[in-house]
């Protein structure tokens, strides 16, 4: 393992102590994990529904809960005094026309509004649709 001490003036690379190396190979190993975390679609999606959550709450939402896994149509419910939000979060894309048609037919109360939210890479805020 070398280390650069160089002052400018020639080479100045010395080596160093393995346990130096040790914790290099460390530190990289954890940026490259750290990394890799923030770009697999469960971490992207996750982050997508805290923040349509943070958006729910924004609206006057005073509860708002979400689908355990895959269970539910809906990712996110919430539940302003006036209206119950149903929301569908995606990442980049729009849902396949199955999954359009499930969340069309489900059937809910007059009060309630169904949505689906699209986030694009970079926007500050998501794409909003009222789902009829």
């Amino acid at each position: 393992y070398l280390l650069d001490a160089s002052d400018g003036a020639g080479s100045g690379y010395v080596e160093g102590s393995e346990s130096d190396d040790k914790w290099c190979r460390r530190l990289e190993d954890a940026r490259a994990q750290a990394a890799r975390a923030l770009k697999t679609p469960g971490a992207k999606g996750a982050r997508r529904e805290r923040q349509a959550r943070d958006l729910l709450y924004a609206r006057g939402c005073t509860e708002v809960a979400k689908s355990g896994g895959s269970l539910g149509r809906f990712d996110l419910w919430g539940l302003s005094p006036t209206r119950l939000y149903l929301v569908q979060v995606k990442a980049n894309r729009r849902p396949a026309r199955a999954e359009m048609d499930a969340l069309r037919s489900l059937p809910a109360p007059p009060y309630a509004q169904k949505e689906l939210w699209v986030w694009k890479d970079r926007a500050p805020e998501p794409e909003m649709e009222v789902i009829p």
